[in-house]
């Protein structure tokens, strides 16, 4: 075996996968069981004790419960496992986003009591867009009222998919948890659990028959087809999307772990599998955001490679042209950093660069064309007002803040001149509270923070145009600089730059880097009372510059600027503040003052399921609305209630 047919051999036994479900689902237990199991680390870690290695940050240990993802290796089966440990919470969904980006499949994990909820919909409809094979673990089958046909017949009518277990739990006369049978094994070779579940097993056998004849044929012929045929088809018909194997068990006792595994091996892709489409052996690679650890002084940035190889000194560009040196590469465990001298397609590593990487930049060879699609970030929100204890400690406030602020991309930290007060937004409050006890490790607690309120934005109603003629006198001659700006609107698209031919032209590539860089901090700052611009597109149509070079680029801005505060006030700009669908759980005696509560804050009630002790209700509202209002709903409830809030778009604000 030559060296290429020794590397190739090498990816097709890799595996990348990120672990996504709700928030307290078991997604950390799970990856600490796997690094038990797997050998990786000798102790088991638990959420509960602060000692889980995945949940490395002070911020999560604190609270028990994922922040940033979290990114790993293992050895199973003579495979290698990549493996990204996501949040569940929704503040920090941007995690979820960029950590699937990483990936070439994902374990959704369900909770075997509480079933699909609504965080595991909305990852799962992003799984659908990306089209990432996935594997389904339920778990908490430990649990004496976990119920796994309730869970698997709600999976299928939520996230509408055609769900087929692969494995299924035995309990004792106890009700306690034994073990998990293989499905796919003849009964034969299962032993004293030959008579477990004969019906699933034969529903497994006629699900897989449609996708192979052989298995159709015999099991026709009352004949098992071998594991090794079951498992092809399921692999086909999982990539196909045509159905999703589950597996189970409990990640806290480790049963149904190590069949899990087997299934990430034998169904999931390769990287080989995933290639990107393009010419040879050329270098495609995306950062995905932050990686921590202490190996380095600087910040490493995470970086999934596609495609080529990348090694330490290497001259690479960012999908703008941006020449930048690698200046260090890293394995990643968790919070530790171990240096390696180069990197190859399929891999997730860390990458120190000069100029760094930022999340969503493209990685290509130099030369080349590539641009890779950018993270589908949202907007943040809610923000709150930073107050430093004594006034001239506001700069070092800002400087820390913005720091601080660095390692999320949905942290959004700016000084607002018109009330000058120092602005953070983010997707939620308890993102704003993470940020503020970071903020505090590094700053110190010489600073306060005001309460939380809603965001909202301005999207343009229509197309328009804006043009800014400025004539100025530089160093005594003079200077002008035309512009000529349409704003288009782009619902889901955020804010877009594009080049017209004539405005392209008439720019230097270093001027348009410098506008590229500038004219979404002008959508951020907007044009009316510092609402940001959101949903838009900025073409620059024309764009002209007579001066000397020193002023070239503060008077393009300059013109830039006015010509697009003029497309955007003659676009009839619409005002919206942040909807959101909301997931109440109450018990029944709470129900009648829960909805009525709901209704005067102008809730829109969808779905009552009160076929129980727990109702639970479903629907949408303002965000300003029901801010704050987990808090109220379990004072109400003694305790007993919960709420979830999910994103679901943008409302036109009240009275707008």
């Amino acid at each position: 075996m030559n060296a290429s047919q020794a590397a190739s051999a090498r990816v097709a036994r890799l595996r990348n996968f990120a672990i996504v479900a709700h928030i307290n689902a078991g997604k950390t237990t799970l990856g600490e069981r796997i690094l038990f199991a797997s050998g990786r680390q000798r102790f088991l870690g638990h959420v509960e004790s602060g000692t889980a290695t995945l949940d490395w940050l002070p911020e999560e240990r604190e609270r028990g419960i994922s922040i940033g993802a979290a990114v790993t290796q293992v050895d199973w089966a003579g495979h290698r496992l990549h493996i990204v440990d996501t949040p569940g919470h929704v503040d920090f969904a941007a995690e979820v986003e960029r950590s699937l980006r990483a990936a070439d499949g994902a374990i959704v994990v369900l909770d075997g009591v509480r079933g699909v909820e609504p965080r595991t919909e909305a990852v799962w409809r992003r799984l659908d867009r990306l089209a990432l094979p996935r594997l389904v673990f339920v778990n908490k089958l430990d649990r004496p009222v976990a119920e796994l046909p309730r869970v698997l017949a709600e999976l299928e009518r939520r996230c509408g998919c055609r769900a087929l277990p692969v494995t299924w739990p035995l309990h004792d006369p106890a009700g306690r948890l034994l073990r998990c049978v293989d499905l796919l094994m003849a009964p034969e070779e299962t032993g004293a659990d030959r008579d477990v579940a004969p019906d699933r097993r034969e529903a497994l056998f006629a699900a897989l028959g449609e996708i192979d004849d052989e298995i159709l044929a015999r099991f026709v012929e009352g004949r098992h087809p071998g594991r090794a045929v079951l498992c092809r088809a399921l692999r086909t018909a999982l990539h196909a999307r045509r159905l999703v194997p589950v597996f189970c068990g409990s990640a806290l006792l480790g049963v149904g772990v190590d069949q899990l595994l087997d299934g990430v091996c034998e169904l999931l892709p390769s990287p080989a599998e995933c290639a990107l489409a393009g010419p040879g052996d050329a270098l495609a690679g995306l950062a995905i955001g932050a990686a921590g650890g202490s190996a380095a002084s600087a910040s490493p940035c995470l970086v999934r490679i596609f495609r080529g190889e990348l090694t330490e000194g290497l001259h690479c560009e960012d999908g703008a042209g941006l020449v930048h040196r690698v200046t260090g590469l890293f394995a990643v465990h968790a919070d530790e950093l171990e240096p390696r001298s180069g990197a190859v397609a399929g891999e997730i590593v860390a990458v120190l660069a000069e100029p760094p990487f930022h999340a969503g930049d493209t990685l290509r060879a130099l030369g080349t064309s590539l641009r890779l699609e950018p993270l589908q970030l949202a907007s943040p929100v809610i923000a709150a007002t930073l107050e430093p204890e004594a006034s001239e400690e506001l700069g070092a406030l800002r400087s820390a803040a913005a720091t601080v602020a660095a390692w999320d991309p949905t942290l959004h930290v700016d000084f607002d001149s018109e009330r000058g007060e120092l602005l953070v937004a983010g997707m939620g409050e308890l993102h704003l509270d993470v940020f503020r006890d970071r903020l505090a490790r590094s700053y110190g607690p010489r600073f306060s923070v005001g309460a939380p309120r809603v965001l909202r934005r301005e999207v343009p109603g229509h197309e328009a145009q804006g043009t800014a003629e400025l004539r100025r006198l530089v160093d005594g001659a003079d200077a002008v600089a035309i512009a000529e700006i349409t704003v288009i609107p782009a619902p889901g698209a955020g804010v877009e730059i594009r080049w017209g031919e004539a405005a392209a032209d008439g720019s230097g590539l270093a001027l348009r880097r410098e506008l590229n860089a500038e004219v979404p901090v002008l959508a951020r700052r907007g044009v009316r009372a510092a609402i940001p611009l959101d949903d838009l597109v900025i073409e620059l149509r024309r764009l002209a510059v007579n001066a000397p070079p020193d002023a070239v680029g503060p008077l393009a801005l300059e013109a830039v600027s006015l010509a697009f505060r003029r497309a955007c006030l003659a676009s009839d700009l619409r005002s919206e503040e942040p909807r959101v669908s909301f997931q109440v759980e109450v018990p029944r005696d709470s129900l009648g003052p829960v909805l009525a509560e709901l209704q005067a804050r102008g809730a829109s009630i969808e779905n009552l399921d009160a076929a129980s002790t727990r109702c639970i209700i479903r629907g949408t509202g303002r965000l300003a609305a029901l801010l704050g209002w987990a808090t109220v709903l379990r004072s109400r409830t003694r305790g007993e209630g919960q709420c979830q809030l999910l994103p679901a778009g943008w409302v036109e604000s009240p009275g707008a």
